[in-house]
């Protein structure tokens, strides 16, 4: 699987996407229009040579999934049950959040040094 995400803090539009691609699917995640497409790929129908692509749109509810969370984590300290997302769930997202810059600046640094390497 490939995984691309897209970010702008500074650009004509604003876009907060992440794509993911897949030998049978290709899934967009669109936070800013909370929206989620879905297209998958099946092998073609007998006498067919050409794959059977299907497509799904999935609209997300409208909101501020920030806001949504704190209001959760509140209602649960005020009930005293467990939270909706518990405090390992937390602490992985932030792993995988360090793995990812840490392999963002690794290669940052290696096509630094081939730039070097050719001017």
């Amino acid at each position: 699987m490939i995984a691309n995400l897209n970010t702008s803090r500074v650009a004509p539009r604003r876009e907060r996407k992440i794509r993911f691609f897949q030998p049978d699917a290709y899934i967009s995640v669109d936070y800013e229009d909370r929206r989620i497409q879905i297209y998958r790929k099946s092998p073609p129908p007998p006498g067919s040579v050409w794959p059977i692509i299907s497509a799904e749109q999935i609209e997300l509810d409208k909101g501020d999934p920030l806001a949504d969370e704190i209001a959760a984590f509140v209602a649960s300290v005020r009930a005293r049950t467990a939270p909706v997302v518990a405090a390992a769930d937390g602490l992985r997202a932030m792993e995988v959040i360090e793995l990812i810059k840490t392999v963002h600046d690794r290669r940052r640094n290696v096509m630094s040094f081939r730039m070097r390497l050719r001017g």
